[in-house]
C-alpha cells in the first residue's frame, strides 16, 4: 500500500509505503512538539543486504525542547516478530548509524497507536483543504471567551445551528487547523469538552 499524505510538518507531501506508515505519519500531525518529519529518509548500509536498509520515519522535535530526533520503523507486532532475524542486521544498522548522529533508533507497532485519536485524526483530515474563514472563526472564538472554561461541542452546536450547518462546518475546520482545541484522545462527540485557549 502506497500513497501520499499531508502534514502540517512538512510543505511538501510525504509519500508512504504502508497503512502503518501513513497511520503514523497522521499521529504525529497534531504533535506540537515536532519540528519536521521526513519519510523514507536515509537508506543506511547494511552488510550482506544488497540495497541497505531505508528506515520508515524521521522525526525531528523543537529544539528547545532538548529531545534527540527519532528514526522510526513501523510495522505489526507479528512482522517484526516472524521477520526478527532478517531485521536483525538492519535495526543493529541503524542504531549505530543513529548514535553517531545524536538520533535514536525506535520500533513502533501499529497495535499499540491510541486508536481514538487516530480515528479522530482522520476524520479531521476532511476539513484540512483550506484554512478557516476569518470572521466564522472570530465569532466562534469570541463565543468560546465569553463561555469561559465550561463549552461542550453540544452547547456550541445549540448556540451556532441555523439549519443549514455552516457554522458547524466553520467549527470543525477550526479544529482540524488547531485555532480550536479538542482532547482528540476522547470521542468528540456532543458532550466533548472543548480545551480552553487556541492558537492563533
Amino acid at each position: 500500500m502506497t500513497g501520499r499524505v499531508h502534514t502540517r510538518h512538512s510543505e511538501e507531501l510525504q509519500e508512504f509505503e504502508s497503512l502503518q506508515e501513513k497511520d503514523y505519519v497522521l499521529l504525529l500531525g497534531p504533535d506540537d512538539d515536532v519540528l519536521s518529519i521526513e519519510v523514507q529518509p536515509v537508506r543506511i548500509p547494511v552488510k550482506g543486504v544488497r540495497n541497505g536498509y531505508v528506515p520508515d520515519v524521521l522525526v525531528h522535535y523543537r529544539k528547545e525542547l532538548g529531545r534527540p530526533s527519532e528514526l522510526t520503523e513501523v510495522k505489526t507486532r507479528a512482522d517484526f516478530e516472524t521477520n526478527k532475524q532478517k531485521y536483525e542486521p538492519k535495526f543493529r544498522a541503524a542504531e549505530a548509524y543513529c548514535a553517531e548522529r545524536g538520533w535514536i533508533f525506535i520500533k513502533k507497532s501499529q497495535e499499540d497507536f491510541p486508536h481514538q485519536r487516530l480515528k479522530n485524526i482522520k476524520y479531521l483530515r476532511g476539513f484540512l483543504r483550506h484554512p478557516p474563514d476569518t470572521a466564522a472563526s472570530s465569532r466562534l472564538l469570541a463565543w468560546l471567551a465569553e463561555q469561559g472554561e465550561s463549552s461542550t461541542v453540544g452547547e456550541l452546536r445549540e448556540a451556532h445551528e441555523d439549519g443549514s450547518g455552516e457554522m458547524l462546518h466553520h467549527f470543525w475546520t477550526c479544529v482540524a487547523h488547531r485555532r480550536i482545541l479538542l482532547d482528540l484522545d476522547a470521542p468528540m462527540e456532543n458532550d466533548a469538552w472543548i480545551i480552553p485557549g487556541a492558537e492563533p
